[in-house]
C-alpha cells in the first residue's frame, strides 16, 4: 500500500464526512428556524392573550419536553419578533436559514430594519462569520459603509464552507447539539489565526468591504481598524484562549473574592497605536457600602484593564447606577431616589447589553512583529469584592498618536474653573442626570468624562 496515496485518500474521505455533516446541520438548522417562525406566528396570532400566554406556553413545553432547550419565555418572545419581522416564510427558508438562531438573536437585538437584517445574514453566510464577528461588523457600521456608499471589496477569497467559522459555530449550536456529532476537533478561529499569522503584511477587516496592507492608518480616530477577530473568544462564550478560567455565564466572566490576571497575548502585530476595550466593573465590597463611599468621593476599585505596560482603573459598579431596574437580581442602593446596580451575572449582562460600563486603554507598539498582552488584572481582594466583564475589542489606529486616540490633546485644562465649582461641597451628576457623588470637594477618583456641578459642566481627565 502506498502510504502517501493512503493518507491522501483518508484526507479526502475526512473532507467528505465533514462536508456531509455540515450539509446535514444546515438542513436541521433550516427546519429549526422554520419551526421557530411557525411558533412565533402562533404567538402573534394570540397576542391578545397577554404575556401569561407565553409564560404558560414555556412552562407547558418544558413539562412535555423536559430535556429540550430553546423554549424559554425569552426565546419564545424572540420567535414572535422573528415572525413579525419576516412574515414571508419563503425568506426564512431560502435566505435566513443559512445562519444559526444565535446569529438571528443578535440581529434582532442590534438591527431594526428587515432589509439590513437580511443583508447581514447573507454576508455572514457568504463569509463564514461567527456570531461575534457578525456583531463586530454591525457595531462598526459595515452595512452603512458598504451598501450606502457602494464600496467594493478587494478581498474576495472565501473559506471553504465546511471549514468557516460559521460552519464551526453551526456545528456547535446548542439548539441542534443532539443531532450532529463529531464536533470535538473543530475549534473556533483556527482558520482566522492561520490567516493572520503574518499580520504585518495583512490587516484584514473581515467581510466584503476592505483589506488593509502594511502599517495602515484609519482616516480618523472614530473609525479605527477592528482587529477583534485576532483575539481568542473575545465574547467570552467558553473562556478558551485566556490565561485563567473565570466563572462564565450569560456570556460574561467573573471572579469573586479573588486576585487574578486574566489575559491573552496577540502575536506578530505591526508598530502603531492600539486600543483595548471591554465592558466590566468591580464592586469593591458590599453593594450599599461601596455605593455610599463612591458618592462621597471614595473609589476603592483595585482592578485594572491593561494593554502592554499601559493600564486604566476598571469602572466602579456605582459609576453606572440606574434610577430604574434593567432586569435580573439588582441591588437597591442610596436614597432619594433609590438607585440600582447589578447583583448577579444575569443583571450584569443586561447592563452590558445596554452599553454600560465601558472601559478602554490605549497603548503604542514601537516595532513591527510585536506581541501585545491584553487583559484585566486584580492584585487585591477582600470580602464581597466582585469583578465581572465581557465584550472585548481590539482596535488599531496605525501611526496616530495615543493622544489623538484618547482626545486628551483636545481638552484644554481649566483647573481654576474646576476648583471654583467646589468652593463649597457639591453634588456631582453625570450627563444622564444621575448623582455619582454627594457633597464632593473635588473630582478626584472619577473616571474621565463630562460632569455637572452646580449647574455647570466640568471636564475630568
Amino acid at each position: 500500500m502506498n502510504s502517501a496515496e493512503y493518507l491522501k485518500t483518508i484526507e479526502e474521505i475526512k473532507r467528505e464526512i465533514k462536508s456531509a455533516q455540515y450539509k446535514a446541520t444546515l438542513h436541521i438548522n433550516r427546519e429549526l428556524l422554520l419551526l421557530y417562525h411557525s411558533i412565533g406566528e402562533v404567538i402573534n396570532e394570540h397576542k391578545t392573550w397577554g404575556n401569561k400566554f407565553i409564560e404558560n406556553l414555556a412552562s407547558d413545553i418544558k413539562i412535555s419536553f423536559p430535556d429540550v432547550t430553546g423554549y424559554s419565555v425569552r426565546n419564545l418572545k424572540y420567535m414572535a419578533k422573528f415572525a413579525l419581522r419576516f412574515p414571508d416564510k419563503e425568506i426564512v427558508q431560502a435566505t435566513l436559514a443559512q445562519i444559526t438562531w444565535y446569529h438571528h438573536i443578535a440581529l434582532m437585538d442590534k438591527v431594526k430594519d428587515a432589509d439590513e437584517h437580511i443583508w447581514y445574514a447573507e454576508q455572514a453566510a457568504q463569509n463564514g462569520w461567527s456570531r461575534n464577528v457578525m456583531a463586530h461588523q454591525i457595531e462598526s457600521g459595515l452595512y452603512q459603509r458598504q451598501v450606502l456608499t457602494n464600496k467594493v471589496s478587494n478581498f474576495e477569497n472565501r473559506l471553504p464552507s465546511p471549514q468557516s467559522e460559521l460552519a464551526v459555530q453551526t456545528m456547535k449550536d446548542p439548539y441542534i447539539f443532539d443531532f450532529i456529532p463529531f464536533k470535538e476537533d473543530m475549534v473556533e478561529r483556527d482558520i482566522e489565526q492561520a490567516l493572520v499569522r503574518d499580520v504585518t503584511k495583512l490587516l484584514l477587516e473581515l467581510g466584503t468591504g476592505f483589506a488593509f496592507l502594511g502599517n495602515a492608518t484609519p482616516t480618523d480616530a472614530a473609525h479605527p481598524f477592528d482587529l477583534t477577530f485576532l483575539m481568542a473568544d473575545a465574547g467570552l462564550s467558553t473562556g478558551e484562549g485566556w490565561s485563567v478560567a473565570p466563572t462564565i455565564n450569560y456570556s460574561c466572566g467573573e471572579f469573586y473574592q479573588m486576585t487574578f490576571d486574566f489575559n491573552q497575548t496577540i502575536e506578530g502585530l505591526p508598530a502603531g497605536t492600539y486600543q483595548f476595550k471591554g465592558q466590566g466593573f468591580q464592586r469593591p465590597g458590599a453593594a450599599s457600602a461601596v455605593y455610599n463611599a463612591y458618592t462621597e468621593g471614595q473609589n476603592d476599585v483595585t482592578a485594572v484593564i491593561y494593554a502592554g505596560a499601559d493600564e486604566q482603573q476598571l469602572a466602579h459598579i456605582a459609576s453606572e447606577a440606574r434610577t430604574s431596574k434593567l432586569g435580573g437580581a439588582e441591588s437597591a442602593v442610596g436614597s432619594a431616589p433609590v438607585r440600582y446596580i447589578p447583583n448577579d451575572m444575569q443583571s450584569a449582562s443586561l447592563y452590558f447589553a445596554a452599553g454600560l460600563y465601558e472601559n478602554g486603554v490605549v497603548t503604542e507598539l514601537t516595532e513591527d512583529e510585536s506581541d501585545l498582552q491584553v487583559g484585566i488584572r486584580n492584585d487585591y481582594t477582600a470580602d464581597s469584592y466582585w469583578c465581572i466583564f465581557d465584550n472585548f475589542h481590539l482596535y488599531y489606529y496605525g501611526s496616530m498618536s495615543p493622544g489623538t486616540v484618547t482626545g486628551i490633546h483636545d481638552i484644554k485644562a481649566n483647573t481654576s474653573a474646576n476648583e471654583d465649582a467646589f468652593s463649597a461641597p457639591a453634588d456631582i451628576y453625570d450627563l444622564s442626570g444621575i448623582c455619582v457623588r454627594r457633597k464632593a470637594t473635588s473630582t478626584e477618583g472619577l473616571k474621565p468624562g463630562i460632569y455637572i456641578v452646580n449647574h455647570k459642566k466640568i471636564a475630568v481627565w
